[in-house]
């Protein structure tokens, strides 16, 4: 994750050096928000145990089986989360 923060630092710099430049924007105020909401999902990332999350189910403990299902769920909507973050910011960057 320490690379993912990196990146996430070095996007934010770039977006207040293009508001110094620009000046506040609607699409740079975005930006700032997708980059908060990055952080926040990259830090219940970390906290994630792993292993929990990709634990083996019994197959006949149904309700124990949905708990997990809606786990993983969570997880991959945070990953989508974060790509399209990162895919926002990306943009911005090669914009700048």
């Amino acid at each position: 994750m320490t690379p993912m923060r990196a990146t996430i630092d070095a996007l934010e710099a770039r977006i207040v050096v293009y508001e110094l430049d620009q000046g506040a924007t609607d699409k740079a105020t975005t930006l700032k928000a997708d980059i908060t909401a990055l952080r926040i999902d990259v830090d219940q990332l970390k906290a994630t145990d792993m292993a929990m999350v990709f634990e083996t189910v019994d197959i006949s403990d149904v309700p124990e089986m949905r708990i997990e299902l809606s786990r993983q769920l969570s997880l991959s909507r945070r990953q989508r989360h974060m790509r399209n973050c990162l895919r926002k910011l990306w943009m911005l960057q090669t914009k700048t």
